[in-house]
C-alpha cells in the first residue's frame, strides 16, 4: 500500500482517514504523501480549521489519490506490454489488460472533482479523460492516426489531440467483442500498428500522471503548500486560504454539474432507452461502476465527523444541521446509485431501474442548491463562473 504520511490535527484519527478512503485507493509501488512541516495545532477558530480541511483534502485524499493513479498508470502500461508481445493473444490476456483499464478508471474516479491546481496545467484533465465526446473525436483522432503511415510513439500521441489521448482512448481499442480486438491485435495487416498505439498512449498516460504527482508533492513543484496553508497559520494573512476554500467549494459545485449533467440526464434523456452512447464508458459497460465510485469520492473529500467540510461545519460555523443534511444527501446518492441493477445500458431500457436514476437526478439538483447556498455562504466562498451550468 501507498505510505500515507499527513500530518493532520491532532484530533484527527489517520486510521478512520484510511478506512475511508480505503473504497479507491487499493494496493500500489512504494512512495508516500509528503506532509507540510510547520508547527499547528487544531483549534476552532476558523484559519485553524481552514488549513485542517485543506490538509484533510491535500494530505489525505488528492496527494495519495495522483500517487495510486499513477501507480495503475504504470501497472497498465505493462499490461498493455504483455499484451502486445504475446505470440499467441487469448481472451485470459484480454481480460488482464482490460483489468488494468479498469482500475486506472476506479482511480481516476476520486480525482476527477479535482478542476484546479495542477491538473489544469497542460490540458492534463483533458488528455487524462476527454469527455463528454459529443463530435465523436475519439473514434476520428484515432482512426486516423491508424489509416496513416508515421511510427506512433508516446510523443507522438502527447502532441496530437486529446481524443486521441487517455482513458476514452484505450478504451475504444480494447472494449470490442472479444473476439474482433483479438483478431485487430493479431492480424498481421493490424496489429503492428494497434500495438503501436496502445503502448503510445498507456505510456503518455503514465508520463502525465507521473507529472502530477510530482507537482503536488514537496519534492517536486509543492503544489501541496500552496494548497494546505503552510506558513500561513499565525501569519495575519488568510486571503490565500480564503481563495483556496472558495476553490474548493467551486470545484465540489463544478463536478455536481458535470454528474448530473453528463452521467444522469443525458444518458437518461426522456423516454427509453435512453442514450446509452451518451454515458461515461459505454464501450465498457463500465459507466455505472463510474457513477458509484464518483458519488463515494464526492463523499470522501466532503469528509464526515472530524474530517473534511462536515468539520469546518462543526468547529467554526456550528452548522451541524446544514452538515447532518449534506451528509444524508451524500448517502442517499451513494446508496440508490448502488441499488440500480444490470449494467447502465440495461437500467436505461428499464422503466423500474430509469426511476432510480431520476430519484438521483433530483438528489444532485437539491445537492447542488445547498451546495451553492448553504455551503457557499457556511465557508464564507465566493461562487464564481460554473462552466457546466452555461451561466
Amino acid at each position: 500500500m501507498f505510505n500515507f504520511r499527513a500530518n493532520l490535527v491532532s484530533s484527527m484519527s489517520l486510521a478512520a482517514a484510511l478506512l475511508m478512503l480505503s473504497f479507491i485507493y487499493g494496493c500500489g509501488g512504494g512512495g508516500g504523501s509528503e506532509p507540510n512541516d510547520d508547527d499547528f495545532t487544531a483549534g476552532s477558530n476558523k484559519v485553524d480549521e481552514q488549513v485542517a480541511l485543506l490538509r484533510y483534502l491535500g494530505n489525505d485524499v488528492f496527494v495519495p489519490g495522483y500517487q495510486s493513479l499513477a501507480q495503475a498508470s504504470v501497472e497498465l502500461v505493462n499490461s498493455a506490454q504483455v499484451f502486445c508481445s504475446s505470440s499467441s493473444l487469448s481472451a485470459t490476456e484480454l481480460s488482464q489488460l482490460r483489468h488494468a483499464w479498469l482500475t486506472v478508471m476506479d482511480k481516476w474516479q476520486l480525482l476527477q472533482i479535482m478542476r484546479f491546481g495542477p491538473i489544469v496545467k497542460n490540458n492534463y484533465q483533458y488528455r487524462i479523460q476527454f469527455w463528454p465526446d459529443d463530435n465523436n473525436a475519439v473514434t476520428n483522432n484515432i482512426e486516423n492516426l491508424l489509416s496513416g503511415t508515421q511510427v506512433i510513439t508516446e510523443s507522438v500521441v502527447a502532441n496530437t489531440s486529446v481524443g486521441a489521448q487517455g482513458l476514452p482512448a484505450i478504451e475504444y481499442l480494447i472494449f470490442k467483442a472479444d473476439e474482433q480486438v483479438l483478431a485487430e491485435f493479431s492480424d498481421s495487416n493490424t496489429a503492428a500498428r494497434r500495438c503501436q498505439l496502445l503502448n503510445a498512449i498507456t505510456l503518455n498516460l503514465q508520463t502525465i500522471t507521473a507529472d502530477l504527482v510530482d507537482r503536488w508533492l514537496a519534492s517536486g513543484e509543492d503544489f501541496i503548500s500552496d494548497f494546505t496553508g503552510k506558513g500561513i497559520a499565525g501569519s495575519g494573512d488568510t486571503s490565500k486560504l480564503d481563495e483556496m476554500v472558495s476553490d474548493v467549494v467551486n470545484t465540489l459545485i463544478e463536478q455536481a454539474q458535470f454528474i448530473l449533467l453528463n452521467k444522469l440526464q443525458a444518458p437518461l434523456g426522456d423516454n427509453i432507452p435512453g442514450y446509452t452512447q451518451a454515458a461515461e464508458s459505454w464501450r465498457s459497460e463500465y459507466s455505472k461502476a463510474n457513477l458509484v465510485n464518483n458519488l463515494k469520492a464526492f463523499k470522501v473529500v466532503y469528509g464526515e465527523n472530524n474530517f473534511g467540510f462536515s468539520r469546518y461545519l462543526n468547529e467554526v460555523v456550528e452548522a451541524d444541521v446544514l452538515d447532518a443534511n449534506m451528509q444524508e444527501r451524500l448517502q442517499q446518492l451513494v446508496d440508490i446509485s448502488e441499488q440500480i441493477e444490470g449494467t447502465y445500458s440495461q437500467a436505461l431500457a428499464s422503466q423500474t431501474e430509469r426511476e432510480k436514476i431520476s430519484q438521483l437526478v433530483e438528489l444532485m439538483q437539491s445537492l447542488i442548491v445547498k451546495l451553492e447556498g448553504d455551503l457557499a455562504k457556511a465557508m464564507n466562498a465566493t461562487v464564481g463562473f460554473n462552466g457546466n451550468d452555461g451561466d
